[in-house]
């Protein structure tokens, strides 16, 4: 289709290379640093004057209609900024995630300044986000600037509120009704998880079964997290985790009601350290060490039977260091021949270092867009290409395929947007397969990881679908078989996959799931939650915990 901007008079052709998403009220499209929001049923369109009002918001940050889209002499939706480069800030509620993203206090203690920055300056202007949910935000790849998105759900110039998540919803006020004392109900639901990794109303109470916890019984009867009665779930990090200049705050909204402008947090604090819960034996699993070093482990990865552990400053061989990293830098390590090569990570730079080599030197750079590792090959993504890149004494490349713009890189996996439906772009040797998963149409996509392990090719995605969290599992054989769960934004797609044609995943804190190609068995109540990364050396399931490799076995 063609539009045009009724201010600027600017034209664009929009199709499936500048489509980005679909929802239940229309599809974005997106053409350089511009976006397009344009409805499915044009009577259902935000009011022109909320537009207006909204088009009078000054913050770079807050990513208000523009202009409004025109076709054929009919309003049809209105354009927008576009940030490329982005992050939900729901993924920062894993702590999995934040310690391999090297996310530290300091960091998370400034995005929540800027948010609640941002916030005080669109009260000023008699603006009300309403809906304060955590997939409103957008965080850059830097993690140095939050963006408020889907503002057209926005209060403003007498034009009300059109949504609200159940999850940070305010129960001291009637349904429906939204204000600048909401809107900080929502900021602490939203923010407490970035510091503790758990919804203040979803901790554990003796009166309360964890469906019922699940089901925000707790928040309807004001029982967060600082009530006497609650205990912390095991994902959890501990109450000390949060910063004191914020916590008194934090505990007179969640539990006394208060509805105030929270302080600024301050950023030269000690925050005290949490120590790992120790992980043991118990009725169903075995628990045993097999490395322990000085220092916490980011992540791992075993070559030739060889587990190699990757710290901030670092490269281990078992307990022996091979190779001083640069913090800045991340690192990974495939092999070529029986010999480990190390890849330096940099922006746009994939260096690859023969790691017993005396030579200092890159011996190849790739130039990529976006990347990941899969079976000892680099598949890239550059000018919407994918090519996977195999190692040799001269590294070859080849194309395998390509994406449209609206693509999205995830752990062994590629996801594309297709006019709303979700194909998944797997590797398959040095090429691609590509499936759609017709049952997850206008989901937005979360989390996704892929892994094969003997005759057991396997996906786990994490989606939100209208203000609802779903873990769905995917065994791909004579096409795919999906089994779909309810879940939650501190959910991931944890697990690995053994040789032996299983995999072990672990969901939250509530249970280990074995997947076969017959079906889930599920042992409950496991003393580990989804924190903690698991892998394998193709026999073993093993587990990252804090400075320990542990080995995970069933009794």
């Amino acid at each position: 289709m063609q539009i045009t901007l009724k201010k600027s008079r600017q034209k664009f052709n929009l199709g499936q290379n500048e489509f980005v998403a679909a929802g239940g009220e229309g599809k974005v499209y997106r053409s350089g640093s511009t976006a397009f929001k344009i409805y499915h049923d044009v009577s259902k369109m935000i009011p022109i004057g909320k537009i207006d009002a909204l088009t009078n918001i000054p913050y770079k940050n807050v990513l208000c209609p523009r202009d409004i889209c025109v076709e054929n002499y009919h309003d049809i939706g209105f354009s927008m900024d576009y940030i490329s480069d982005r992050i939900y800030l729901c993924w920062m509620y894993n702590e999995g995630w934040k310690q391999k993203n090297n996310i530290d206090i300091k960091t998370l203690i400034k995005l929540i300044n800027i948010m609640r920055d941002t916030t005080i300056a669109l009260h000023k202007h008699s603006c009300v986000v309403g809906d304060y949910n955590e997939l409103q935000f957008l965080v850059n790849k830097n993690f140095d600037n939050v963006y408020f998105c889907d503002t057209d759900s926005y209060q403003i110039s007498g034009y009300p509120c059109t949504a609200i998540m159940d999850t940070v919803r305010d129960r001291t006020v009637k349904f429906g009704q939204f204000s600048d004392k909401t809107d900080w109900f929502g900021f602490a639901i939203v923010t407490i998880q970035l510091f503790l990794g758990i919804h203040p109303y979803q901790g554990n109470h003796p009166d309360f079964s964890r469906r019922e916890v699940k089901e925000l019984k707790l928040m309807d009867l004001n029982y967060s997290i600082f009530n006497k009665k609650v205990t912390l779930p095991k994902h959890a990090k501990n109450l000390s985790n949060i910063p004191s200049s914020i916590r008194s705050w934090y505990e007179a909204v969640l539990e006394q009601k208060d509805r105030s402008i929270p302080p600024e947090v301050n950023d030269n604090i000690q925050v005290t350290a949490q120590s790992s819960y120790v992980i043991q034996n118990n009725n169903s699993f075995n628990i045993s060490e097999v490395i322990s070093l000085s220092e916490n482990i980011i992540d791992a990865k075993v070559i030739n039977g060889k587990i190699y552990c990757f710290t901030k400053t670092v490269i281990y061989e078992h307990k022996d260091k091979l190779f001083h990293t640069y913090i800045n830098h991340k690192y990974d390590i495939i092999k070529f021949e029986y010999l480990p090569v190390i890849i330096e990570i940099t922006p746009h730079i994939l260096g690859i270092r023969e790691l017993y080599s005396s030579v200092q030197e890159y011996s190849t750079k790739i130039e990529y867009t976006d990347y990941f590792i899969f079976d000892n090959m680099i598949y890239t993504v550059l000018d919407d290409k994918i090519i996977v890149h195999i190692p040799g004494i001269l590294w070859s490349k080849k194309l395998i395929g390509n994406v449209f713009s609206n693509y999205q890189v995830f752990t062994n996996m590629i996801v594309q947007n297709v006019l709303g439906v979700p194909w998944l772009i797997i590797p398959n040797k040095d090429s691609i397969q590509q499936i759609a998963i017709k049952e997850l149409t206008n989901h937005r996509i979360i989390d996704a990881n892929y892994n094969i392990g003997g005759s057991l090719k396997i996906a786990i995605i994490i989606s939100e679908y209208k203000s609802k969290y779903y873990r769905n599992t995917i065994i791909f054989k004579d096409g795919y078989k999906l089994t779909q769960e309810q879940s939650s934004p501190n959910d991931s797609s944890n697990f690995c996959v053994l040789n032996k044609s299983v995999a072990a995943a672990i969901i939250e804190d509530e249970r280990l799931d074995l997947i076969l190609d017959s079906g889930i068995k599920s042992v409950k109540d496991p003393p580990f939650d989804n924190t903690k990364k698991l892998f394998t050396d193709g026999v073993r399931v093993l587990m990252i915990n804090a400075n320990k490799i542990l080995h995970i076995s069933m009794r």
